[in-house]
């Protein structure tokens, strides 16, 4: 489904099935609040499977888009980066962020941000790898091949900037929930989803 009609079926539901003039007004009172519900959504999906799959780390590929990349260099910090396509969903150690390399496929490592003083020293030993580190919506890089401009990253992005006739991807089944939780926030029955929960209950 799309943003749209998502949106226009919440309302329709608010007014008892008769479309009217308050629809309109109240459009964007619904926009501004399916970007939590989508989010929270993937979370609780994301969640739900590592508690099935024993503890399983691994984000489901189907949740996952794909973007494109510019390296760019910073000469305050001799160092290249790219900066995020968009904005990925909050999950523990920035696992909504599942890949980061090459146009060919050729991943690059992930470094914590305990580990960089390590990694500055030891990078050097190791010039045919590459890796990086988060920084806020940044992506800086180790060893970027000296040639290579561009790069891909594999993402479970945020909702926030759907527009309109954007397609909402939410796990497959929970498009009624979708409904629901917009509907009982927009009636006041629920407030903004915000436990990222693991036993698939609201708290």
């Amino acid at each position: 489904m799309i943003k749209g009609e998502i949106i226009g079926q919440v309302l329709l539901r608010m007014s008892g099935g008769r479309p009217n003039t308050d629809m309109s007004v109240r459009y964007n009172d619904v926009a501004v609040l399916i970007a939590p519900c989508v989010n929270y959504l993937y979370t609780k999906q994301y969640y739900l499977e590592k508690s099935q799959e024993d503890g399983n780390k691994d984000v489901n590929p189907l949740m996952l888009q794909t973007y494109e990349m510019k390296v760019l260099y910073d000469a305050k910090r001799n160092r290249k980066y790219s900066n995020l396509p968009a904005k990925p969903i909050t999950l523990p150690s920035g696992r909504s962020i599942d890949f980061i390399g090459s146009y060919q496929g050729k991943g690059y490592i992930p470094i914590s941000s305990q580990d960089l003083d390590l990694e500055e020293y030891y990078a050097c030993f190791k010039k045919s790898l590459t890796s990086y580190y988060l920084e806020g919506s940044k992506i800086w890089y180790y060893n970027s091949p000296p040639l290579v401009d561009d790069a891909i990253v594999k993402m479970i992005v945020s909702a926030d900037n759907l527009g309109d006739d954007d397609e909402v991807n939410v796990p497959t089944g929970t498009e009624p929930e979708l409904l629901q939780m917009l509907f009982e926030m927009m009636t006041g029955q629920r407030e903004l989803p915000s436990d990222p929960i693991n036993d698939g209950q609201e708290k």
